[in-house]
Parts: structure tokens; C-alpha cells; sequence
């Protein structure tokens, strides 16, 4: 688990990291760019949990997965309302996400931390293990991000954020 959690974090870290550098050679707006580099944090918190789900679902105890998305869906909304009240905008929603995905993944680890000890690890034998399992799955969500968000950074070059914005507005729902 300590292995596994190091690799995530570092591994996501890299390829997140990817993210606000290549928004700042996109002709998008600071605010837009700003809201890129504030998401990403919430995508980090997301990676982490993901680990701790494939823990909690081999132990049988998904109740803690359940009890800690519905805590962070609660901070969520909460902080929706508040930014909504605050008139804070973007940031402030964005905010609000990156908050309801890290009280997921703190109380996530905390649950876990309590039954098995971890850390911060790096073994090369489980890493290279990691990656040589791992490699084709990552692979394939390359190419399924590519195919389902490829037309959408099109559109945001040749369009208005509002246009773009109804546009992925039915691929939430």
C-alpha cells in the first residue's frame, strides 16, 4: 500500500503537473488558466483516493469509500453555497471541489492509517511491478481522454468559454 500510494501521488504529480503548463500556450483567459492549475489539485486528491478504494474494496469495508464521498459531496455543496454567497466566481467553485475531493481522500487515509500502517515508499522491484501491470490500463484511459475530450479543446480554441461550456454541459449529465 505504501508503494502503491508513493507511485500514485508521484505519478499523477508528473502527469497532472501537465496540465497548467500546457493551458499557459493556450490563447485562454487568466482566469480560465488560473481555474486549470486550481482543478488539477482536486484530481490529485481523486488519484489518492482511488488507491485507498482498491484497499477498502480488497478488505470489504466499502462503507468507508461511501461514508467518505458523501462527507466530501457534503463539503462540496457546502462550499458552493458559500462561494455562491461570497460571489467569488470560478475560483471560488473551484475551490469548493478541490475542498470536497481533499476531505474524501484526508478521511480516506485517516480510516486507512488507523488499520494498516503506510508511508511514503519507494521500492524499484514494486515500482517496475507497478508499471509493467499498469502500463496497458493507463494507455487505454490516454486514448479514451483523448476521444472524449479531443473535440472539446478543439472547440475551445475556435469558441466562446459560454459556447464550449454548453457544449460538455450533457456529457455531465
Amino acid at each position: 500500500l505504501s508503494n502503491m500510494l508513493t507511485f500514485r501521488l508521484v505519478s499523477a504529480t508528473l502527469f497532472l503537473a501537465c496540465a497548467p503548463i500546457a493551458a499557459l500556450f493556450f490563447p485562454y483567459a487568466a482566469t480560465i488558466k488560473e481555474g486549470i492549475a486550481i482543478a488539477t489539485l482536486s484530481f490529485l486528491a481523486v488519484a489518492i483516493t482511488q488507491v485507498l478504494t482498491g484497499y477498502y474494496q480488497k478488505e470489504l469495508r466499502t462503507i468507508v469509500i461511501a461514508t467518505a464521498e458523501i462527507l466530501g459531496r457534503l463539503v462540496l455543496i457546502g462550499g458552493l453555497f458559500l462561494s455562491i454567497h461570497l460571489a467569488s466566481g470560478l475560483r471560488g467553485a473551484l475551490l469548493a471541489v478541490v475542498a470536497g475531493a481533499a476531505t474524501t481522500a484526508i478521511i480516506n487515509l485517516s480510516v486507512a492509517h488507523a488499520r494498516v500502517h503506510f508511508a511514503l515508499a519507494f521500492d524499484r522491484m514494486i515500482w517496475r511491478r507497478i508499471v509493467v501491470l499498469s502500463w496497458p490500463i493507463a494507455l487505454s484511459i490516454f486514448f479514451n481522454l483523448l476521444y472524449l475530450k479531443g473535440d472539446t479543446i478543439v472547440l475551445s480554441l475556435t469558441r466562446t468559454p459560454a459556447e464550449v461550456g454548453l457544449y460538455g454541459a450533457p456529457y455531465r449529465v
